[in-house]
């Protein structure tokens, strides 16, 4: 069985760690970057993080765009309307909860969640960051994740290893998954910083 290709990834959203405290266990505050353009939202625009982290906004493209909190979320937080490309703003949580938030020039395609905990260990914001869309793949699939991804191993669901690709380097990574026959997969990933997490797909 020929194995399924790697496509190179395709900029969406972009999710760059930086690691600011490096604390035991794996606890740290970091600061998260999101791009921020028409088109951007629901899930490529959320992020579950802890108390003390930060998100940077960056605009990449020259449309004008704010980022504002919606009236029942947990922080209020607003930026500047700005027209520039490579414009940024950051925002440090604080407080455990939920924040809805919008570009209120562009409310319809430019929308996201940031969900806020009290502590998180980098395990725990690699794995619950971790996205798949969709989870049941045709061919071709899409993988998101906060922390850079290095290997991917994907297993049948009797354990048999069909896919294996190393030294990725991405936080975005496309799959052409067509050569595989149907049924439930196990995606095992690595990151560049050390987290190991598992997703489950359905192959039709």
């Amino acid at each position: 069985m020929q194995l399924p290709a790697l496509l190179k990834p395709i900029t969406m959203k972009t999710i760059l760690p930086i690691i600011l405290l490096c604390g035991f266990f794996g606890f740290s505050q970091q600061t998260f970057n999101l791009n921020w353009q028409q088109g951007i939202n629901g899930a490529a625009a959320s992020l579950n993080i802890a108390t003390g982290d930060t998100v940077t906004w960056t605009w990449t493209n020259g449309s004008p765009h704010n980022v504002a909190s919606r009236a029942a979320s947990t922080e209020s937080f607003s930026s500047e309307t700005i027209a520039q490309t490579g414009y940024t703003y950051s925002y440090t949580f604080t407080q455990v909860g939920t924040n809805d938030y919008v570009c209120t020039v562009h409310p319809s395609s430019m929308f996201g969640t940031i969900t806020v905990s009290s502590t998180m260990s980098n395990k725990e914001r690699f794995s619950q960051n971790l996205k798949l869309f969709p989870t049941t793949v045709d061919s071709q699939t899409q993988l998101t994740s906060l922390y850079e991804i290095e290997n991917v191993t994907v297993y049948s669901i009797t354990g048999a290893k069909v896919y294996e690709s190393k030294d990725v380097f991405s936080n975005i990574v496309n799959f052409d998954f067509s050569s595989l026959n149907s049924g439930m997969y196990v995606m095992k990933l690595n990151s560049t910083q050390g987290q190991e997490s598992m997703l489950k797909f359905v192959k039709n």
